[in-house]
C-alpha cells in the first residue's frame, strides 16, 4: 500500500449523530465514491469530482462519530467499501482505508452508488486470527492507572477501529496516547457517559504480524467502595473493525478485561527477629486480601488471607526466619 505518512497530519476532534436519511438519487449530481468535500446544503462543489487528503479525512470524522452528512448523496459517498457494492450501509474504518486508495490512486474512481442511509443493523465481523485486546493492571482509588489497547495482528491489517466502554462512577478518562504514532482520530465527547471511540491507521505498511499496541488511555480511579469494574471494547460511538490493506473487514475477536478498584494498601512498621517478619497491614476497613511472599519476585507463596476489620491488621510470617530475601505483596480479594 503506498505510504500513508504524505497524508496524514495528526488526530482530529468534532460530534457525530447520525439518523435514518430518505432514499436519494445521486447519480446525476457528479458525485464519485469517497468524493464529501467541498460540500454544501445544496451538494458537492460544481466540478470537484476526485478524492483528496481532506475527504478520507472528513470519512474518519464520520466513521468517528465527530461529525454528520450533509445530506444521503453524501453519506452514499462516504459509504464507499466494500468496494464491490459501494457501501454497507455503515460509515466505517473500512471506508476510510478505501478513500485512502482512491485519494493516493490505487483504485481507480467510481461513481457514487450505494446505500444513502444508515443501517442499524452492522454486521458481525465474526471470530478470526486477529484480536483486539486491553491490557491493564488494577486501579486504587484517587490515583491514575493505564489501560492499552492493543491488536494481535496477522500482518495485512492496516486499520483498526474500536470503543471502550467503562463505568464512569469507577473510572474518569484522563487522556490518551498515540503509542505507535499512527494517523489516529480519536472521539472523547462521551467520555463523561463512559464511552470512547477511537480508529487507528497504519502509516505506511501494514500493522506487525504480532502484538501491537494501538492506543494507552488513561483512567483515574473514582471509586468509593471496592469493586470489580469492566473495560469493555463496543460499538459506540466508533464501530469495532479490523480493515485489510485493500478496505475489506477482517474476521476478527474483540476483548475486554475485567480490573479491579481499590483503596491503597501497604505495609508499614517493619520488622525482622527470630520469630519472623512482622508488619502492620494497611487498607480500607473491611477489606480481605491474600497475602503472598516471593524470595525472587518471580514465583509467589500463598502464606494467609487477612481481614482487615480497622483498617490497620498485624501481620507475621514466621517461615520468614530460614530466608536471607523475602518479598511480600496483598492482593484484594473481590
Amino acid at each position: 500500500m503506498k505510504n500513508f505518512a504524505a497524508w496524514s497530519v495528526g488526530f482530529l476532534s468534532i460530534n457525530f449523530a447520525l439518523g435514518v436519511m430518505a432514499q436519494f438519487d445521486c447519480s446525476n449530481n457528479g458525485v464519485v465514491e469517497a468524493g464529501v468535500v467541498p460540500w454544501t446544503a445544496d451538494g458537492p462543489v460544481e466540478g470537484d469530482g476526485d478524492v483528496q487528503y481532506w475527504d478520507w479525512v472528513q470519512i474518519a470524522n464520520f466513521a468517528a462519530g465527530l461529525d454528520t452528512p450533509f445530506d444521503p448523496c453524501q453519506f452514499a459517498a462516504a459509504d464507499c467499501a466494500p468496494r464491490s457494492s459501494l457501501g454497507d450501509d455503515i460509515i466505517s474504518t473500512i471506508d476510510v482505508v478505501q478513500a485512502i486508495r482512491y485519494a493516493v490512486g490505487l483504485d481507480p474512481l467510481d461513481a457514487v452508488g450505494g446505500p444513502t442511509n444508515v443501517i442499524f443493523t452492522p454486521r458481525v465481523p465474526g471470530v478470526g486470527p486477529r484480536t483486539v485486546f486491553i491490557d491493564s493492571g488494577n486501579y486504587v482509588r484517587g490515583q491514575d492507572g493505564t489501560a492499552t489497547v492493543y491488536l494481535d495482528a496477522a500482518g495485512d491489517e492496516v486499520g483498526v477501529g474500536f470503543s471502550l466502554i467503562f463505568d464512569r462512577n469507577q473510572l474518569e478518562y484522563k487522556s490518551f496516547t498515540n503509542t505507535l504514532d499512527a494517523f489516529i482520530v480519536a472521539n472523547t465527547n462521551l467520555a463523561s457517559n463512559g464511552y470512547l471511540g477511537f480508529i487507528t491507521l497504519s502509516i505506511g505498511d501494514s500493522y506487525s504480524a504480532g502484538n501491537n499496541p494501538l492506543v494507552s488511555i488513561v483512567f483515574t480511579a473514582v471509586g468509593v467502595t471496592n469493586t470489580t469494574t469492566a473495560i469493555s471494547l463496543g460499538d459506540t460511538p466508533v464501530f469495532g473493525e479490523i480493515a485489510s490493506t485493500n478496505a475489506d473487514p477482517l474476521e476478527s475477536t474483540f476483548s475486554g478485561i475485567s480490573v479491579i478498584v481499590s483503596g491503597p494498601s501497604f505495609f508499614s512498621q517493619p520488622s525482622w527477629s527470630s520469630q519472623g517478619f512482622r508488619a502492620l497491614f494497611n487498607s480500607d476497613a473491611g477489606s480481605v486480601y491474600t497475602i503472598e511472599s516471593s524470595t525472587n519476585l518471580a514465583s509467589w507463596k500463598l502464606l494467609t488471607a487477612l481481614t482487615n476489620t480497622t483498617g490497620t491488621t498485624p501481620f507475621v510470617d514466621g517461615s520468614a526466619v530460614s530466608s536471607s530475601n523475602q518479598f511480600y505483596r496483598a492482593v484484594l480479594v473481590p
